[in-house]
């Protein structure tokens, strides 16, 4: 980054840096937006077309040319289509980040996270000169170093490794879907997702380290006595272990409640910690849990009343967040008239019921084709828009969703139900506490 300086203070910022889309260096003409927000991101002091409040995605991006993943641009550069001032005023402000959304043509408009803190940068706009350093590893946009009078770097991160990240801030509803939940689809933030369910894999190494008590009955017998399940149990309690049965260690775990689950996903916020089931390995975290069957209202200012709170690092998606990464595909970028698709697989049409066949474009496993649960990524060309695989089919999936009583959400259909189950107009739900044969999840985070 480097600053254009003069008597007075000037109005743009030269930046560059360089994009991946996963390990490859992009190549071509990508789509950007910029905005200069605060530390909390929900105030907005500039974009580059002006159209961003309270830290929302601008309304048009600048198409720029990428050469083996790098790329320059000028902030505040008025000759450039959809770019105005950056107003000095900005900079009275004591903490300003920079927030970047990029656009490869395929994946839709992705936030880089998290908004990283313009230090010093923009207040050399009042300095003689600013040193450029260069340091971009591969898989992200821009680690700048400025000489030691003007740190600060700019280094937005991809997401995880197993995650997608869902962007496309503040879409609109599914108008179509209103009628059955209304206002559905719609997300104000950016989060990421997991491309796959949870496996047995996954399941039996969190068994393994708080569950030699097993005080919560994460375990269910049937993992072990069912054909679909995948974890057999040996010892005695205060000894336990867990082993995944042959075959079955990339498939779903199923045989789990909504608690099991939520449970999962503190022993993940918390880091994974080994120890008995108590408040630092899975009674708090992303959820605060007081029993066996009981949670408090979260402090999460959208997610709370399910029971969210607010610095939750993994956590079950909300029925929205869900609904949106499955579903919705701009209209602008390829997507249905409406931007939401009725099946997972970027169609309005239902998936092929075959067998796991990674060519299939729209494929799934329902309708007992294959009589059973399926390996995660059996059907790689069967994409939503996002970047998720079988979100539709093979095992249905909780959400963090309340919808009364002992009640949670339930989507997408699963290896033993018919193509109206996987559609997007179908909402199910499951007891909180119910351990069933086709339901699963998978889980999110910010």
């Amino acid at each position: 980054m480097a600053v254009v300086s003069s008597a007075q203070v000037p109005q743009i910022i030269s930046y560059q840096g360089r994009v991946a889309v996963g390990t490859v260096n992009f190549e071509g003409s990508g789509q950007f937006k910029f905005a200069l927000v605060n530390a909390s991101g929900n105030t907005t002091y500039w974009s580059n077309n002006g159209t961003s409040t309270a830290g929302s995605e601008p309304t048009a991006p600048l198409t720029l040319t990428v050469t083996k993943g790098l790329y320059a641009v000028l902030l505040g550069d008025t000759t450039l289509t959809n770019m105005i001032t950056i107003p000095g005023s900005v900079f009275s402000n004591t903490d300003v980040r920079l927030r970047v959304w990029f656009n490869d043509g395929v994946n839709g408009f992705q936030l880089f996270t998290p908004d990283q803190r313009i230090a010093a940068v923009g207040y050399a706009f009042y300095s003689g000169m600013a040193s450029v350093a260069e340091s971009v590893p591969d898989g992200s946009i821009t680690t700048v170093k400025l000489d030691s009078s003007l740190q600060g770097v700019v280094a937005p991160i991809p997401p995880s490794p197993g995650f997608v990240r869902v962007g496309d801030i503040s879409n609109p509803a599914d108008s179509l879907n209103a009628g059955s939940v209304s206002g559905i689809g719609s997300v104000s933030y950016s989060y990421q997702i997991a491309k796959h369910e949870v496996t047995n894999d996954e399941y039996s190494a969190f068994l393994n380290s708080v569950a030699l008590s097993d005080t919560y009955a994460l375990y269910n017998p049937n993992m072990s006595s069912s054909g679909s399940g995948g974890i057999v149990q040996s010892g005695t309690s205060g000894g336990y272990t867990y082993a995944v049965k042959s075959s079955m260690g990339n498939k779903p775990v199923v045989f789990v409640s909504w608690f099991d689950a939520a449970r999962y996903c503190n022993w993940l916020h918390n880091g994974m910690p080994v120890g008995p089931q108590d408040s630092s390995t899975t009674e708090s975290g992303a959820y605060t849990l007081t029993g066996l069957s009981s949670i408090t209202t979260g402090s999460d200012s959208v997610n709370g009343a399910n029971g969210r709170n607010s610095a939750a690092r993994f956590f079950l998606p909300s029925e929205n967040e869900w609904y949106k990464a499955a579903y919705y595909q701009p209209t602008s970028m390829g997507g249905d008239a409406d931007s939401y698709w009725l099946y997972t697989t970027r169609s309005n049409v239902p998936p092929t019921a075959a067998a796991a066949n990674a060519a299939i474009a729209n494929g799934a496993n329902y309708s007992n084709v294959v009589a059973n649960i399926a390996a995660c990524g059996s059907y790689l060309s069967a994409t939503s828009f996002y970047g998720t695989l079988d979100q539709g089919g093979n095992v249905y999936e909780r959400v963090e969703q309340k919808l009364g009583g002992v009640f949670r959400g339930l989507r997408g259909g699963s290896w033993s139900h018919g193509s109206s189950d996987i559609a997007s107009s179908t909402r199910n739900g499951l007891s909180v506490t119910s351990e069933d044969i086709s339901s699963g999840f998978r889980v999110a985070k910010p």
